[in-house]
């Protein structure tokens, strides 16, 4: 801890009367902890019930003689189209669903030739507004699963996994698998097996809409069937690609065109002379569910998602900067200084975000008092015995969140450390050294 600065701030939970500070008015990279800040402000701000709704409609061309269909899909920023992690989102369970009645729509038609299906538009952004990651990640952790850009379209938390297989350390790996459900997405693979029990230090270096992704790394060695994830560049892509190949039928050469509101959008003069056959919708868990997931397993895609999301209820555009201007003014509105809360993203990844652990208190302190209380504390994880959030990034390490000691004193508190040296473990050990004080 030499060259490292410290900040730690802890107040009775029931008096809000501090027990102890040393240097809680310091900005600092607080990491993921600075995922409470921005679950708070949305379960406030948009309501612990908000559901989000994608929606997809399917018409066809007016032509007695046949024709062809047309498919839009109309995003809403949906973190969890797609996820694994509830089972009414599943992608399989979606494509299934969706396939079914695709193709089940010209059957309902009497009277009306049958047709295939031509083009899929897909409405991801919203008044120019590029699906993008905010401008504080670094190239490193972009083209990775946890630096995935936010859309209006979403889709398996807009992740793919690669499957290697390795021999022995300093070997080339083999490629077993790649579902990106992406075929323009191009790999240039610099993979070699590591030292036993080096663990996984790779990393794939992608941008955002590109159609090339750059893997570099080792992974450990002799392995048959070790796996990362990466972001996918453009998930509404990956999505109407999927629905496109989940109808595709015994026979068909072709699949359908897709166009994303990257290169084009379905044109309202086009869409009106269309005769529209159904919409379905999709309707996403609570957003205290959502949240829970956030929180307990720490997704950034979801907090870019509600920072956007709350800038589309607020102030009617789906814009990242738009959305922190009203998470910092509601904050700053509840007393926390506009200084101690200096962030340039919702998920706390960018290592330029500047909070301190006063703030930090100051949002779990008022979170107590909320009707949403309950599914906030409950998504929080436990680690050392204790309910708190934690965060890391290079460098950087904190705590906060809830205690309740052996004689029934409950605490609030946080605790931040930049620029420590050495091992992160070992900087964790003394941490949870300080912190078991409370119990």
């Amino acid at each position: 801890m030499q060259a490292a600065i410290i900040s730690f701030y802890v107040v009775d939970s029931k008096t809000g009367t501090v027990v102890y500070e040393k240097n809680s008015r310091y900005g600092m990279a607080a990491a993921s902890t600075q995922k409470l800040c921005t679950s708070a402000a949305v379960l406030e701000l948009l309501g612990q019930g908000y559901r989000y709704n994608t929606n997809i409609d399917f018409y066809r061309q007016p032509d007695k003689a046949g024709g062809s269909g047309i498919i839009e899909i109309r995003g809403a920023g949906d973190p969890s189209l797609g996820s694994w992690r509830f089972p009414g989102t599943k992608k399989e369970l979606l494509l299934h669903q969706w396939g079914q009645i695709i193709n089940g729509l010209d059957r309902d038609l009497q009277g009306m030739p049958a047709f295939k299906w031509k083009n899929i538009f897909v409405k991801d952004v919203l008044r120019g507004d590029p699906p993008t990651i905010p401008d504080g990640y670094i190239w490193q952790d972009i083209g990775n699963y946890y630096g995935a850009g936010t859309s209006l379209l979403n889709w398996n938390e807009n992740q793919y996994d690669i499957i290697f297989r390795s021999g022995t350390t300093g070997s080339p790996v083999s490629i077993v698998s790649i579902d990106s459900s992406d075929e323009r997405l191009k790999f240039h693979f610099s993979v070699t097996a590591g030292a036993t029990g080096s663990g996984d230090n790779t990393y794939i270096y992608a941008a955002p809409l590109s159609h090339e992704a750059r893997v570099r790394g080792t992974v450990p060695p002799n392995q048959k069937r070790f796996a990362i994830s990466g972001s996918l560049p453009d998930p509404g892509y990956s999505l109407a690609s999927s629905i496109a190949k989940s109808i595709r039928r015994p026979g068909d050469v072709t699949i359908p065109a897709i166009y994303s509101s990257q290169d084009t959008i379905l044109p309202d003069h086009i869409k009106k002379d269309l005769i529209l056959l159904k919409t379905i919708t999709h309707t996403s868990p609570p957003l205290d569910s959502l949240v829970f997931w956030f929180l307990r397993k720490s997704i950034n895609l979801y907090g870019e998602a509600f920072v956007k999301t709350v800038a589309l209820a607020k102030e009617n555009t789906y814009n990242l900067d738009k959305g922190l201007e009203v998470i910092k003014d509601f904050w700053q509105s509840n007393g926390v200084r506009a200084a101690d809360l200096q962030i340039t993203d919702g998920s706390g990844l960018s290592p330029q975000n500047r909070v301190t652990s006063r703030a930090l208190v100051q949002v779990l302190q008022y979170s107590r008092n909320r009707q949403w209380f309950p599914a906030f504390f409950d998504a929080i994880p436990e680690f050392n015995g204790m309910k708190m959030k934690s965060g890391s990034i290079t460098g950087a390490r904190s705590f906060a969140g809830y205690h309740t000691s052996h004689n029934g004193s409950t605490y609030t508190f946080a605790i931040i450390i930049n620029n420590y040296s050495g091992a992160a473990s070992d900087a964790v050990k003394k941490m949870y050294n300080v912190l078991d004080l409370l119990k």
